[in-house]
């Protein structure tokens, strides 16, 4: 700030802290708070690690028991499933005896088994006999005579075993229900005679194992057969969409425990006990939600406490250091753009932070109040040294002039016409110096040139400096798109004009002929072409400087080596000299800030 201004020891507070436009987003481990807040977490993690231990290990002990419960409630339907199957066993091996089946007396048979019938109940969808062909010879309910069993899984397990055996679910012959079939062999002095089969009511049985209770939970007991196919007596949708929705493997029966999806869509656990060989099987049926509902409220009452102090612990923390510590730091962040603003009255107000924070804020005013009285020296210096710069340039300037004079007034009186011409051309370059140094003083920056004002004042003076030869029958057009060169760069591009224009201006138009020379600047991101083009008749190769490598070549040559870029020479429709160089970034961002200034 100026020395002398009414407002260089007005002091201000510093206001709440907010992010400035252009400053990037903090990510929150980048934060104060957010490394404290990992602190804490890091010193909470034993507690939640030791809860979260207990919690699992709670949960899988309730889980086991709830299993278990499960497994013990299949085994003791299956217990009573068993002795219903032993029932049919006996029941099987005393047809078995009778003298009336050995007898294959199909009148005297059929009388004999549908005896039995009444005595039976529902639990029996039919009782029969077949001979040892598979041929059946009586049935309690009426049978195809010519029906034949040999084929049958009951009657092959009964022939070959000669023993008690149990079948595949399947729809029944005679009774048209779904039924297990039983067999067993009849033997007559250790000879085959025939099997006696039974078949077990699926309905029945399904009714006979009701839905019970679990440990408090609901669970559905049926049985499978030996494909895997799981029977529910009740057709209800809620019933049926117990079942798995794809088959389960009978190898994994004998009280293991498969979670596998229902009908339903829900996840359900089932219980798969053998009752008999691989040929049927115990289920147990229960929701996994409410199978392990328990395991998960133990879960939680153990956990979300934990999780509730740690969440408590995290916002009176992040309070307290918001207000001890980052709000306080937000009134010296705020400050410190001021600062680099270079308004130095701003002082950080700590508010209720610790001392040290107070502390801290007076050492901030100790140093604004120095840095402002630094910045004022600073300031006298920077006008000083800026007057002086100018001043130079101005004299610069006005000596290149008065030495252009000179140098016209020597070429008006030499009788050579080459020393005349040697003369002319060493006028109009220190003419193009004494422009450039009419910018540098015009601007504030004096180390840098706006080059499209300066190329444009450069073809003023070029044309003004040709009218007494040429009549100004020659235009010289001038065109630039923004860019500001460093002055040393700026006099080599300037030099190089001089020398492509003067050339065109001899050489391209010839018997007075009229014409344009275009000087062209064109910038393509770091790309800056630079190109001098007449409509004149060309380079022949007669004098030219741009085709027979006299000093004009040579000097834009070496200029556009100077500028770490190329010349080339053009003849389409005239010459064209083009000269390319790079820029580099900091001066592409120079040269866009001018670009509004130059559409305005």
């Amino acid at each position: 700030m100026p020395e002398g201004s009414p407002k260089q020891d007005e002091v201000r507070v510093a206001p709440e802290a907010k992010r400035a436009p252009g400053e990037p987003k903090r990510l929150p481990w980048d934060t104060l708070r957010g490394r404290l807040l990992f602190v804490l977490a890091l010193a909470n993690l034993p507690l939640i690690a030791i809860t979260l231990g207990l919690a699992i290990e709670r949960a899988e002990y309730d889980r086991e028991q709830a299993e278990r419960a499960l497994r013990a409630e299949v085994r003791q339907a299956s217990g009573a499933l068993k002795e219903v199957l032993e029932g049919v066993r006996q029941l099987l091996f005393a047809v078995a005896h009778s003298p009336v089946l050995k007898a294959k007396d199909a009148v005297r048979c059929t009388a004999y088994l549908k005896s039995m019938q009444p005595r039976l109940g529902e639990r029996y969808a039919n009782i029969w006999f077949a001979d040892a062909e598979g041929r059946t010879v009586c049935s309690a309910l009426p049978i195809d005579g010519k029906l034949r069993f040999d084929d049958r899984e009951w009657f092959r397990d009964a022939r070959d075993s000669r023993d008690f055996s149990i079948g595949k679910i399947v729809e029944g012959v005679a009774s048209g229900q779904q039924v297990v079939s039983a067999s067993y062999p009849v033997l007559d002095d250790g000879k085959l005679v025939g099997v006696v089969g039974a078949a077990l009511s699926v309905r029945w049985l399904a009714n006979a194992v009701t839905t019970r209770a679990a440990s408090g939970d609901a669970v559905t007991i049926t049985f499978m057969d030996g494909k895997g196919e799981v029977v529910i007596a009740d057709k209800g949708k809620i019933a049926q969409g117990l079942l798995p929705a794809t088959r389960l493997e009978p190898a994994q029966a004998r009280g293991s425990i498969v979670e596998a999806m229902g009908r339903d869509g829900q996840p359900h656990i089932y219980v798969l006990e053998r009752l008999f060989a691989d040929d049927l099987f115990m289920v147990g049926i229960a929701p996994a939600n409410t199978l392990y509902g328990r395991a998960l409220e133990a879960f939680s009452a153990l956990i979300v406490p934990v999780i509730l102090i740690v969440v408590v612990t995290f916002a009176v923390v992040g309070i307290g250091v918001y207000r001890s510590v980052l709000q306080p730091l937000s009134a010296f962040a705020q400050a410190v753009r001021a600062y680099r603003a270079g308004d130095f009255t701003i002082r950080p107000n700590p508010g209720r932070a610790p001392s040290e924070i107070h502390d801290l804020a007076a050492q901030f005013g100790k140093m604004a109040r120095a840095i402002a009285q630094r910045e004022r020296r600073l300031e006298r210096v920077i006008a000083h040294r800026d007057a002086l710069i100018a001043e130079i340039h101005h004299r610069v300037k006005n000596n290149l002039q008065m030495v252009a004079s000179l140098l016209s007034l020597q070429a008006g009186r030499v009788r050579s016409e080459e020393a005349r011409e040697a003369l002319n051309s060493a006028r109009r370059r220190v003419l193009s110096l004494s422009v450039l140094h009419k910018h540098l003083f015009e601007r504030d920056d004096a180390e840098n040139v706006e080059v499209g004002k300066f190329l444009e004042d450069l073809c003023v003076q070029l044309r003004g400096s040709h009218v007494g030869s040429y009549d100004a029958r020659i235009r010289i057009a001038c065109e630039s798109d923004p860019l500001i060169l460093p002055t040393r760069d700026a006099i080599a591009l300037g030099l190089i004009v001089t020398e492509a224009v003067t050339n065109a201006t001899k050489y391209a138009f010839p018997g007075r002929r009229s014409g344009t020379i275009g000087v062209r600047l064109a910038v393509r991101e770091d790309r800056v072409a630079l190109s001098i083009k007449d409509d004149g008749i060309g380079a022949t190769g007669e004098g030219d400087p741009a085709l027979s490598g006299g000093l004009g070549r040579s000097l834009m040559e070496g200029l556009a080596g100077q500028l770490a870029g190329a010349l080339s020479v053009r003849h389409e429709q005239g010459t064209e000299v083009v000269v390319e160089f790079q820029i580099d970034r900091v001066t592409q961002m120079k040269s866009k800030a001018i670009e509004p200034a130059a559409e305005d």
